[in-house]
């Protein structure tokens, strides 16, 4: 499970860097791609673009998994017991 929450963790600090990048900065990064794909051989090109959508559909099963696994039967029996657990105590109203 930690390896999970580490996966998760690294995706989400990946996500929030990749939000914070400016539009300039964007643009650069794809002209440099550009850039790159024209100087590269198709076919070296070809798999650049295959390992990177190779890797984008690992993640997505990956975080598929992880929403699985949090919503499922026994992660809502700890969530509820631990609601229960965190309850505060009945106070008897009958003592004066």
């Amino acid at each position: 499970m930690q390896d999970y929450l580490l996966a998760w963790h690294k995706n989400t600090r990946a996500l929030q860097y990749f939000n914070s990048i400016k539009d300039e900065k964007k643009k650069r990064c794809l002209q440099m791609f550009a850039k790159v794909m024209t100087n590269v051989k198709s076919k070296e090109a070809k798999e650049v673009v295959l390992s990177f959508h190779n890797n984008y559909k690992l993640r997505k099963a990956k975080m598929h998994i992880l929403k699985k696994i949090c919503d499922s039967q026994a992660v809502k029996i700890l969530k509820g017991f631990n609601a229960w657990k965190n309850l505060p105590s009945v106070i008897n109203k009958l003592k004066v």
